[in-house]
């Protein structure tokens, strides 16, 4: 069955999708609700599944990346450095394991480190890696976390900043934008690649004084914008070092319009419908319009993706709107967080029992056909809940992270995020990351001007510490001939890319003298 190309077949397909089909999967009555005794089993249970698989990734697998939870064995999928339990470092936390999360720490500080000769996902290793260290480095050192380790010596934040250091290569690029690998010895890149990674990098930052982590990713986030298509959208793929798009499918993103809401992908110059296919991690997106403050659109969005998981047991990877069913080669749940995520952050808005119905049942796919003998294993098919001997470190970073919030949150929280004296932000991977003064107002020192391929090398002995006049001078600066503006904070700009064709951006070529291009060739 083709996709829609009408606009009566596109109002179809949302009608279909996003207000009729999950209202037949989706109960809502208040008669099954879950009540706060059930809530407070619930967590219980949570909390016991998070301990059989991280007790079995530490018994079977450990130091190895991560748990094979059918064979009880380990494999090393990411760099070789004990991936699931630096992900899992601040779960603990929020657990309130003092023990386990003071000995996981000490173990990490005195054993790990990145001077090893493997190629390595920038993306990955920046949100399970740099995150988890960087968010059980801030939970570690501060006593109003009520987790502080005495001993506790910056061991983490060492072994982060010496990473970051480690994945700056990968910025070396022409555009600015980042290679999606690089060699943590040697620092060779390869396979373009890009993503938005300035939380980690900017917290980074904050904490070692250094800009060049945080305008390294604020200049890929540039080179990304600077490249969108007159409709203010951006592709799926982009080559690195000519800018190009190679693939123009626009997915949930920035600049999103209310296709993107129910779902639908369109092509980023022309807003032709592609496919009506939903993708497993786009189910983050109501959680997004929660935070953005849109509750009603994301009870409906949420509604649309819960009821997949109602009729499967879980979300597949790929399910076709034009024919309600699982999109071929895409039937398997690798135990994503997405759709969970999106109810913790429904029913911390709402605190309409429906979500924690949902929880409810997502618990009991998870404990019914996930769970076995070490661990819980990814689905590799979600209409037959067929067991695949793999779990990956997200399951215990993020998973069992919101599961388990949850119905914390339903009980009376009794956590750090909900009681402790910051407000938190969640990094993608889901690790915490605390607003405190020195990271929220925190002022990065200003680069000097020496620019190479979009990213500023500068050693820590010719930063100038300046201190800040206005707001503006908070970020770090670059030489204004050489860097590309920012939307918002310069009017011609604005004006610009209204027009039919964008205003060129410059660059620098390998020699260190400055070109230009058009962000659409």
């Amino acid at each position: 069955m083709e996709a829609p190309k009408t606009k009566f077949g596109v109002i179809l397909f949302l009608f279909l999708f996003v207000v009729l089909y999950p209202n037949v999967f989706v109960l809502r009555t208040l008669a099954d609700g879950v009540t706060p005794e059930e809530a407070k089993q619930l967590r219980d249970e949570v909390r016991e599944m998070f301990y059989h698989a991280f007790d079995g990734y530490m018994e079977n697998a450990f130091p190895l990346d991560e748990l094979r939870p059918l064979s009880c064995g380990g494999e090393d999928t990411l760099g070789g450095y004990a991936l699931t339990l630096i992900d899992s470092l601040d779960t603990l936390a929020l657990l309130g394991d003092r023990d386990r999360f003071s000995t996981s720490v000490e173990w990490i500080g005195k054993n790990l480190r990145f001077d090893i000769n493997k190629t390595v996902s920038v993306f990955e290793t920046t949100i399970r890696v740099l995150g988890g260290l960087l968010s059980a480095h801030l939970i570690a050192s501060d006593y109003a976390t009520g987790m502080k380790i005495p001993t506790y010596d910056n061991q983490l934040l060492n072994l982060a900043e010496d990473l970051g250091r480690r994945l700056l290569p990968a910025f070396d690029t022409p555009t600015g934008i980042p290679f999606g690998s690089v060699n943590l010895l040697h620092g060779i890149t390869s396979t373009a690649g890009g993503g938005t990674l300035t939380l980690e990098f900017g917290v980074l930052s904050r904490l070692t004084n250094d800009p060049i982590f945080e305008q390294a990713t604020r200049n890929a986030v540039r080179g990304l914008w600077a490249r969108r298509s007159k409709l203010n959208l951006v592709g799926a793929h982009i080559n690195v070092f000519t800018g190009d798009w190679t693939q123009k499918d626009a997915g949930i993103g920035t600049s999103i319009d209310s296709f993107y809401e129910y779902l639908l992908k369109v092509n980023m110059d022309s807003a032709a419908l592609v496919w009506p296919l939903f993708n497993s991690l786009q189910a983050f997106w109501p959680g997004l319009q929660v935070l953005a403050g849109d509750i009603g659109p994301a009870i409906r969005t949420h509604n649309a993706f819960f009821s997949v998981w109602k009729r499967y047991g879980f979300t597949p990877e790929g399910f076709n709107l034009a024919t309600l069913s699982v999109q071929h080669g895409q039937k398997s749940y690798p135990l994503r967080p997405e759709l969970i995520e999106s109810t913790y952050w429904l029913y911390k808005a709402t605190r309409d029992p429906r979500y924690l119905d949902a929880g409810r049942d997502m618990v009991a796919s998870l404990q019914y056909s996930a769970r076995c003998a070490c661990g819980y294993c990814h689905i590799s098919d979600v209409e037959f809940h067929k067991q695949e001997d793999h779990m990956e470190s997200f399951f215990l970073a993020e998973t069992i992270k919101y599961l388990w919030l949850l119905f914390d949150l339903a009980v009376g929280p009794d956590n750090l995020v909900e009681n402790g004296p910051y407000k938190y932000v969640f990094s993608t991977e889901g690790h915490i990351l605390p607003s405190t003064p020195q990271i929220s107002l925190g002022i990065c020192p200003g680069l000097t001007h020496g620019q190479k391929f979009g990213i500023s090398y500068v050693m820590s002995a010719d930063i100038q510490h300046t201190k800040p006049t206005n707001n503006r001078d908070r970020e770090p600066t670059v030489s204004q001939s050489h860097s590309v503006n920012i939307p918002g904070e310069n009017s011609n700009y604005l004006q610009s890319v209204n027009k039919q064709n964008h205003e060129n951006v410059e660059t620098l070529d390998e020699g260190g003298s400055s070109k230009n291009y058009s962000p659409e060739e």
